[in-house]
């Protein structure tokens, strides 16, 4: 009985959950994300020579982008079914820490939470560790693009330098561009949120429980 973890059939639960979003991503037809890049493409094109977006090729691009990153019915009721067992699993650790004798789960620490990131283009980066999901998000958004948005830092340095912040504690080097990672999980989602918002890129940002 001590042996016990009533927590245990919560973190199954939305281990499973997880899975199945991941699943779900997968799903996004194919020829939509192709014709995504390609449309981006284009538009890339059109904008090195300095020529007109035509608005039938923007527009597209827009519903092309609503179809690939907006979540189906079942994808927002797993996510909601995610979230209250995520509630649930904190519910039961503050009875338990409440229990006096009780050592089995008040005693054990935390699991390790990780990011789970999910582009327009379906892309998903969801490493065992989350400052892995985190390096290669910022690359896959673009380091240089990352490094020239000044106003996002970290230990008083932008978030992406070409210049090694002495300072920070934790450092990735990648590219010639040093990535500060001596930040909570919270704070690396909130950084790439910021990174989003400023791109103008629509992914989502889950923190999740290993």
């Amino acid at each position: 009985m001590d042996s016990y973890d009533p927590l245990e059939i919560v973190y199954q639960l939305r281990a499973c959950i997880e899975k199945s979003l991941s699943s779900l991503d997968t799903a996004i037809l194919d020829e939509e994300k192709a014709r995504y890049r390609t449309v981006i493409e284009i538009i890339d094109r059109f904008e090195k020579l300095h020529i007109s977006i035509p608005e039938d090729i923007t527009s597209e691009k827009v519903n092309l982008l609503k179809k690939i990153s907006t979540p189906n019915e079942e994808k927002r009721k797993l996510t909601d079914l995610a979230n209250e067992l995520s509630s649930l699993a904190k519910n039961i650790k503050r009875q338990l820490k409440g229990m006096r004798g009780s050592k089995t789960t008040s005693d054990r620490k935390a699991p390790p939470k990780g990011l789970r990131i999910t582009f327009p283009d379906g892309m998903v980066f969801c490493e065992n560790k989350a400052t892995d999901t985190f390096v290669k998000t910022i690359q896959y958004a673009g380091l240089k693009r990352v490094s020239e948005l000044q106003s996002i830092r970290a230990l008083g340095h932008p978030l992406v330098s070409t210049q090694k912040n002495e300072s920070a504690g934790n450092v990735r080097e990648l590219d010639g561009y040093y990535i500060e990672t001596r930040s909570s999980t919270e704070a690396k989602a909130k950084h790439i949120r910021d990174i989003a918002s400023n791109l103008n890129i629509d992914i989502m940002v889950n923190i999740i429980e290993k």
